[in-house]
């Protein structure tokens, strides 16, 4: 966007244009306001704190599969029969 070139307020156009939309006489309220700057560190870091959200998820997601994945190996080796151990040291 700093490539398009600012244009300066011409009044006469802007009456042009407000008559030809057929306003006729309308009051017009004008206010503008501060362009609120980004501080320093939203500039340096834009998308650090979705980065730091998605690396949350995918943590936890991590540990919940694992927990998951755990208990079900550990329930089918309560299932099998036998003991493990025992078939291992003969």
């Amino acid at each position: 966007m700093s490539g398009l070139p600012q244009r300066g307020f011409d009044p006469d156009k802007a009456k042009f244009h407000f008559q030809k939309a057929k306003l006729g006489s309308a009051p017009v309220q004008l206010s503008g306001a501060r362009r609120l700057q980004p501080s320093t560190q939203e500039r340096r870091y834009p998308m650090k704190a979705q980065a730091q959200r998605l690396i949350a998820t995918c943590l936890g997601l991590a540990l919940l599969t694992l927990l998951i994945l755990s208990m079900v190996v550990f329930g089918i080796t309560g299932l099998l029969l036998g003991d493990a151990a025992q078939q291992v040291l003969g």
